[in-house]
């Protein structure tokens, strides 16, 4: 059971250094926290605050230890040891048992890291837990003691020292309890992983991950994600195996967590490594040893170099896996990994027998031969066996070849080493071969070609997974950046959508500025004119009979000029007021708007003669008064612009195709030039001289501007002298205003 730790009412003390510094350190901001202590330090020394200051210590010891884990500062684990060194001083000095324990509890974690004496801190440690009532303190080291029995390989005292755990942390309070069980889930994760007990491996895995999502401990998790991908990398089921390190990977690096970016890195390579696809473990584990090396464990870095020569053999480049099998052992004399020295000195004497250079090989054995008869026990026990029983067959020794042969062979089916057992099988058909027992010389060729078959089959099989996976790694990376680029064109389309609201919110405040600016000035202006006019009226007609011809012709000029801005003010007015308010859409039969326009221009056409040949109109869904407007300013224009001498004969036509229906006004008039056509739409644009042609410049603008708000179209055809028909097209579907 999980339990969820709620803050006490009890945090008077929040504002404190050391408060400041656990949340900072909770949050991982480790810097921020370190810097926080080194500075509250010295106030805690000076006040001779003896527990407050242990406290710091113990915290900022914690806080080292954890910056060397995520960016492997090696400067920090040395911090660390000067830390716990004064708070043991002060502890002893003044009796405080409690965070006695606790200084030791660390000072074995940082000897763990230095791969020093951790056992000795642990049970000092232990001798005073012992003497304590603290069930807090006892778990805690049980937790200490499972993981280095789990370095250790000692399972079974591991196991046992976890279950005992489990029945003492009942009595930790749940204020406490929490990352003390998760801690002890995680390492019994540990040790069913270890004892290939995948069923409860998962139970208890899922249970950290648990604790992970209710108290946001992203280490917690990054641990269950790689504990589920060895998991399944150990059944075989690499797939699932490389989805949870890509996932442990991706997390790792959005914190900035090095150390697991790079445990990260590692799986994935020994995975790849598994799957036989050498180019890709090659290229993680050179990643590593490239651009991680300060946040490495020696031994992992002793590992890797093994690893790289591993594969390398396997490919026959032996002059390369020599090279990185001498950096192996170079690394573990360097960190005194000693566990590895003879494993690693039988590798260099395959290499050197490979290449039949029997001397070199001579030389590695004998070093190998020294370690191995102090502990049999070592890892590469089986190789050195084997590479015995090669140099004796070269050096004609064949009994004592057979001897190393055969128990190279138990060794390497006990320890499930596949390789060395093919490695093997040649070799003893060698030997039989040529000591002329070709019933066992064919019988270990057989199972040479047996279990090369085998292998190549596993190879090839793998091969395919490989294939299989990579695939599908490729289609969800392509997947996700193809969701990346979906999110960030609808994240521009959402600011984008949201600039062009503000900016039609701004054109629509503009807008209706400018039509009240229109109504206010068409109104304001022409009430000064009512008053020109009226004024000029009585002045010709009081002083009528003391004009001359001169004087009666300027106040023409005036009635003319009043008349022409009036046009002009009722014009503008009309342009800027079309279409602002809500336009509603109805039933309209063109004819009757076609009559109704001419009846408002009757004295014009009248006056000009003007005829007309009118053909059958369609009945659209618009607004008439729109349409009344329209007609009107195109058959006013087509009277206008007649030709001198000629009776206006005016065409209006209908025909429609899928989504509209097109009217076009046709007359016999003056035309317009070509260089001109692309003018007449915009506002004031005057093609003819007002001596010639009266007018203000707006009525096509003001045509444009309704069959817009209609949702229609308008152009125009014209030839010089001959004639101009103006089209404009009404849609079928009524648009939604």
């Amino acid at each position: 059971m999980i339990y969820q730790v709620y803050p006490t009412t009890d945090q008077t003390y929040d504002i404190s250094g050391l408060k400041q510094a656990e949340s900072l350190f909770r949050i991982r901001k480790l810097n921020e926290a370190i810097a926080l202590l080194e500075k509250s330090i010295p106030k805690y020394e000076d006040e001779t605050k003896i527990t407050t200051l242990s406290k710091a210590y113990l915290l900022l010891s914690s806080i080292l230890i954890k910056k060397y884990q995520y960016f492997g500062d090696k400067t920090c684990l040395p911090k660390a040891k000067k830390y716990i060194r004064h708070t043991i001083e002060l502890c002893k000095s003044k009796g405080e048992a409690e965070l006695l324990a606790e200084a030791y509890l660390i000072q074995s974690k940082i000897r763990q890291h230095l791969k020093k004496d951790e056992k000795e801190s642990l049970k000092k440690a232990k001798k005073i837990v012992d003497q304590l009532d603290n069930k807090y303190l006892q778990v805690k080291w049980m937790l200490f003691s499972v993981e280095l029995d789990i370095n250790d390989n000692n399972l079974t005292k591991a196991h046992e020292t976890a279950h005992d755990a489990i029945v003492q942390i009942e009595q930790v309070s749940d204020e406490l309890r929490a990352d003390l069980e998760a801690n002890l889930y995680a390492s019994l994760v540990s040790i069913f992983i270890k004892q290939q007990d995948y069923i409860k491996s998962v139970e208890y895995n899922q249970l950290v991950l648990q604790y992970a999502n209710a108290f946001g401990d992203v280490e917690k998790e990054l641990m269950a994600l790689n504990n589920m991908a060895i998991i399944h990398s150990l059944k075989g089921e690499y797939g699932e195996a490389m989805e949870y390190l890509f996932e442990a990977l991706d997390r790792s690096k959005e914190i900035n967590f090095r150390a697991q970016v790079a445990k990260s890195l590692i799986n994935l390579g020994s995975i790849y490594a598994q799957l036989f696809n050498s180019q890709e473990a090659i290229k993680k584990y050179n990643t590593v040893l490239e651009e991680f090396t300060d946040v490495l464990e020696p031994t992992t870095e002793v590992i890797l170099y093994n690893n790289l020569g591993n594969i390398h053999f396997e490919s026959e480049d032996l002059n390369i896996a020599k090279q990185y099998y001498t950096q192996s052992l170079q690394a573990a004399q360097a960190s005194n990994y000693s566990e590895m020295f003879a494993h690693l000195n039988a590798q260099l004497a395959k290499c050197a027998i490979k290449q039949e250079k029997l001397e070199e090989g001579v030389s590695y054995c004998k070093i190998a031969s020294k370690l191995f008869n102090e502990n049999p026990n070592l890892s590469g026990y089986q190789i050195h066996l084997i590479n015995l029983g090669q140099i004796d067959f070269h050096q004609g020794k064949i009994d004592s070849a057979k001897w190393f042969l055969s128990k190279g062979l138990d060794q390497a089916t006990k320890r499930d080493d596949r390789n060395m057992e093919i490695i093997c099988f040649e070799a003893l058909s060698n030997v039989y071969k040529k000591e002329g027992n070709f019933r066992k010389a064919v019988a270990y060729q057989d199972q040479y070609l047996e279990y090369s078959r085998a292998l190549q089959l596993k190879k090839q099989n793998l091969q395919i997974l490989d294939l299989e996976i990579s695939q599908v790694i490729k289609d969800k990376q392509r997947r996700i950046e193809q969701l990346i680029k979906d999110n960030e064109y609808k994240a521009l389309l959402l600011k984008q959508s949201e600039r062009i609201a503000t900016q039609n919110q701004a054109l629509k405040e503009i807008n209706e500025e400018l039509r009240q600016y229109a109504y206010v000035t068409s109104h304001d202006l022409r009430e000064p004119l009512r008053m020109i006019s009226n004024f000029s009226n009585l002045l010709e007609k009081k002083y009528k009979n003391q004009l001359g011809e001169e004087s009666e012709e300027y106040f023409q000029y005036i009635d003319e000029g009043v008349n022409r801005i009036n046009t002009l003010l009722e014009d503008l007015l009309k342009y800027t007021t079309i279409g602002n308010a809500h336009v509603e859409l109805s039933q309209v039969h063109l004819r009757d708007v076609i009559d109704i326009a001419k009846l408002h221009l009757k004295i014009k056409i009248e006056e000009s003669a003007a005829t007309f040949n009118i053909g059958a109109m369609p009945i659209v869904y618009s607004n008439q008064s729109l349409l009344i407007q329209l007609v009107q300013n195109l058959i006013s224009n087509a009277i206008k612009f007649k030709k001198a001498n000629t009776t206006p004969t005016i065409k209006i036509s209908s025909e429609e195709d899928e989504i509209s229906y097109i009217i076009s006004i046709t007359d016999n008039g003056i035309g317009i030039p070509k260089d001109q056509l692309k003018r007449i739409f915009i506002i004031f644009q005057r093609l003819h001289p007002r001596e010639t042609h009266e007018g203000t410049g707006i009525g096509l603008a003001i045509c444009k501007k309704i069959v817009k708000k209609i949702g229609g179209e308008i152009w125009v055809k014209s030839t010089v002298n001959v004639g101009t028909t103006m089209s404009f097209s009404i849609p079928k579907v009524g648009m939604e205003f």
